[in-house]
Order: C-alpha cells, then sequence, then structure tokens
C-alpha cells in the first residue's frame, strides 16, 4: 500500500504531460509492487502505457508524445541520450536520397529496439566522438557527412551541408576537428571553407 501511494503522487507531482518510466519509480519499492501499481493504474485508466517501462498520466493526453520523446525518456532512464541519426540528419539538410522507412536513432547507450504506437523504434549505438557534439547545426553536419562516408563525403556535398554556416559554426568545427577522421577534416578545413580562410591558416587549423 505504501508503495501504490508513493506511485500515485509522484505522478501526481508531474508537469502536466511529463512522460516517465518505472526505473524512476524503483525507489518506492521492490521491482514486483512497482509493476503491479503501473498494471492497476493502467487498468483502471489513470495511466497510459507508451511503451515497455514508459507511461504518461492519461488526463495529461492531448496529442501522442513523439516517437523522439519516447525514445528519449527511455534512454534517460538509463542515464543515455538519444540523437538524431546520420540518414535523418543528412535529410534535414536537404539531401533527399538519405530517406528511408525505419524509425531509427542514434544513442551512446546501447543498441536496442522497442514498439510503439505499433511502430517498431531502433536505437542505434554511435561512438561517442559521433555524437559529442548532439543535435545543434555543427552536430547533424558531421553526422550526416559520417552518414555518406568518404566515397560519398566529395566537395559538392560538403558544400551543401554547410551552405548555412557562418563564423561561429566553422570555429566550432575547428574545435572539434580531433573528433573527426581525416577525410572529413580535409573536407570540412580546406574545400570547403576556403572563402573564409587562407592557405596558411588551413594549415594552422590542420596541425
Amino acid at each position: 500500500m505504501w508503495t501504490a501511494a508513493q506511485i500515485k503522487r509522484h505522478i501526481a507531482r508531474l508537469p502536466s504531460g511529463q512522460i516517465f518510466t518505472t526505473r524512476e519509480l524503483l525507489c518506492y519499492g521492490y521491482r514486483a509492487a512497482v509493476d503491479q501499481t503501473l498494471y492497476r493504474l493502467v487498468k483502471s485508466g489513470s495511466i497510459k502505457r507508451l511503451a515497455r517501462g514508459v507511461f504518461i498520466a492519461s488526463h495529461a493526453l492531448g496529442a501522442l508524445p513523439t516517437p523522439f520523446q519516447v525514445a528519449s525518456a527511455k534512454a534517460r532512464a538509463f542515464a543515455k541520450e538519444v540523437f538524431c541519426y546520420g540518414r535523418d540528419a543528412a535529410r534535414s539538410l536537404g539531401f533527399h536520397q538519405a530517406a528511408g522507412g525505419e524509425v531509427v536513432y542514434a544513442t551512446n547507450g546501447a543498441t536496442s529496439s522497442f514498439v510503439y504506437g505499433g511502430i517498431v523504434i531502433h536505437l542505434r549505438r554511435l561512438a561517442p566522438r559521433k555524437t559529442a557534439m548532439g543535435d545543434g547545426q555543427v552536430g547533424l553536419v558531421i553526422r550526416a557527412l559520417w552518414y555518406f562516408g568518404k566515397d560519398q563525403c566529395d566537395q559538392v556535398t560538403t558544400r551543401k551541408a554547410t551552405s548555412a554556416f557562418g563564423r561561429n559554426e566553422r570555429l566550432e568545427v575547428t574545435r572539434h576537428a580531433g573528433l573527426m577522421p581525416g577525410w572529413m577534416t580535409v573536407q570540412l578545413l580546406i574545400n570547403s571553407f576556403k572563402p573564409w580562410t587562407g592557405k596558411d591558416e588551413r594549415k594552422r587549423l590542420l596541425l
């Protein structure tokens, strides 16, 4: 009874529309007791199960959370994050040939998948240096170019990907050049940024 009461209080204190997970409720009792309480709350209609271990209060439901929001909640439960996958980063930059049918997010956690709204959502682990810059403009460009790979990452592709870069974005690229493979560094710092910096400066940035 104490576990059930504490879980109900926890849910009542959440901001409207906030997703919560089983793992954040384990401080209120044994796993079996937490699972049983959540089962009863779902059955009574008090909460809605979005995916395995992920819930939302029924009174807060308007539009359903997006797949990204649900995936983020699952990742946070394990102290991890999710990011835009390279294919979708490329698509956001106008590379329509990067379209794909699967719902995939990059993660710094383990590779896994789950079902939400009848859709299988995949979380694919990427090396830390591929997600180090998050989903900011520079991070998306670098992840998109990594997705294309060395053979497709030519000067035309790189210039299109970086067409919206200003001075701040270019400086951010130079600060994080050590995270990138050599072929990407060459494309970004030597070929694509030619109008921004002189030959001697480009050489210095590569040292």
